[in-house]
């Protein structure tokens, strides 16, 4: 408590010190000794306190060297506390540099606790920003609430949740990454580098299942990226918009974008049946120009999306073969089996008399033979006109290799100078491995008499004609 000295006070000069005023100022001295340097009181020190050095709290020791505020306390854990009175109060330290009151005098950052109602706190990590304008700034960095940190991120749902990316990088050695554990706390997966060059997803027990090459992007699925190759495969690669599987990457020819090693398989799904779609970007619409697949459970075949419908079904079960209904009849078409000619120019022959055996025109094949095999043979003329109405005689034959494999001569009177229809076909049972020609061949009987090529009833294509060839 202040001491109060007796009056008069102050004293006069040469007013002798009073035996009382002496004792009082003694017990002052040494109350404010016990009471406001070592304190035993329960009261509190009136005013602030100015310590110009190092504060020690706890123990008659100097403070640590380069240490201005040292607690110390025998307990565990020894506590410094900055605490609020008022309703829902934060508490803050905060870090400051340059002299006081300077022109430079700015703060780099504080620590801040938070409430977020119902008894939930954290702390939130500021700093000032950058530039001299944000000398005094506020910025959140990083904020720890209810065991989450966010960073950049004021309301954290996860364990670490950062607004931006996040960079983990090498350290002692150890390749940077993440682990992911499983329930049991055991490592189950590594996320990160495989080398200097490559990122890939392992897994602790099976190695590296997934890589990725950082310099070229090409991806390696349980290998190692291909060095050409876009994505490689156990062996399969794709580049360029091509695919390889089985093998390696289809280069050769670029044109080729699907290439397997061994069989490929097709499903249905969704109701629909197995099938490979033919598109043609050039075309009209419908674009999707044919399909191969199953028509059934039990039939494969070829689908026209033009108005063909399905031309050709293989039963899978017995191996026949049916065909779709085409301009010359039901027939199997294929580059290799059928081979054929036909016309529609106007022809015509004048007779000889030597009855010479002459080519229609443009009715003449010549095809290879990949083996001995049964070739059937077939031409058709849709009518015959002789230029004057007299007795004469036409003939028409089919050779092989310039021998007459089937022939025909009729004979017409000066009533009838039409013929309706001419048609001559051969199967010959086995024709050699190799080239061959065939030619349809005809002659008329009178000399300087024209025999023209037509269509039976008149009308029509004058000279439509027709030579195929059937492999068998």
């Amino acid at each position: 408590m202040a001491f109060t000295p007796d009056q008069p006070f102050p004293k006069t000069p040469g007013n002798p010190i009073m035996a009382k005023d002496w004792n009082d100022s003694i017990a002052e001295v040494q109350r404010l000794d016990t009471a406001k340097v070592n304190r035993t009181g329960a009261d509190a020190m009136a005013g602030p306190l100015t310590i110009n050095n190092a504060l020690q709290v706890g123990t008659n020791l100097a403070a640590a060297a380069g240490v201005r505020l040292h607690v110390v306390d025998a307990v565990t854990p020894a506590v410094a506390r900055v605490q609020s009175t008022a309703s829902f109060g934060a508490a803050r330290l905060e870090l400051w540099s340059d002299p006081r009151n300077s022109a430079n005098e700015w703060r780099p950052g504080f620590i801040e606790s938070f409430d977020l109602g119902t008894f939930t706190g954290g702390l939130r990590f500021v700093t000032n920003g950058s530039g001299a304008a944000a000398k005094l700034g506020a910025a959140e960095q990083m904020r720890l609430v209810n065991g989450q940190a966010g960073f950049g991120v004021t309301d954290p749902a996860f364990r670490i949740d950062a607004l931006g990316p996040i960079r983990v990088r090498q350290f002692g050695g150890i390749t940077p990454g993440v682990w992911l554990s499983g329930t049991a706390a055991t490592n189950r997966a590594f996320l990160g580098l495989v080398n200097e060059n490559s990122v890939g997803i392992m897994g602790a027990v099976a190695g590296w299942a997934l890589q990725a090459d950082v310099n070229t992007a090409n991806v390696g699925i349980k290998v190692a990226p291909g060095a050409t190759n876009a994505l490689t495969v156990s062996g399969s690669s794709f580049l360029n918009g091509n695919a390889g599987v089985g093998v390696d990457a289809p280069t050769t020819p670029a044109s080729l974008k699907f290439d397997v090693a061994g069989r490929a398989r097709f499903r249905d799904a969704s109701g629909l049946m197995a099938a490979i779609q033919l598109f043609n970007t050039a075309s009209s619409a419908p674009q999707d120009r044919a399909l191969v697949g199953l028509q059934s459970d039990t039939n494969v075949g070829f689908f026209g999306n033009t108005g063909g419908g399905w031309g050709l079904l293989m039963n899978t079960t017995t191996g026949a073969v049916t065909a779709g209904v085409s301009l010359y009849g039901e027939r199997v078409w294929s580059n290799n089996v059928h081979t054929e000619v036909n016309a529609t120019t106007l022809i015509s022959y004048v007779g000889s008399t030597n009855n010479v055996y002459v080519q229609v025109p443009n009715m003449l094949i010549t095809f290879t033979l990949a083996t001995v095999r049964p070739v059937w043979f077939y031409f058709h003329l849709p009518g015959v006109e002789m230029g004057s109405i007299n007795s004469w005689t036409v003939g028409f034959r089919l050779t092989l290799d310039g021998n007459e494999i089937v022939g025909t001569e009729p004979v017409l009177n000066h009533t009838d100078y039409h013929q309706r229809t001419v048609t001559l076909s051969k199967l010959v049972s086995f024709v050699a491995a190799g080239i061959h020609t065939v030619r349809a061949e005809w002659w008329v009987s009178s000399n300087g008499v024209t025999m023209f090529g037509c269509r039976s009833g008149g009308g029509g294509s004058a000279g439509a004609r027709l030579l195929q060839v059937i492999e068998l």
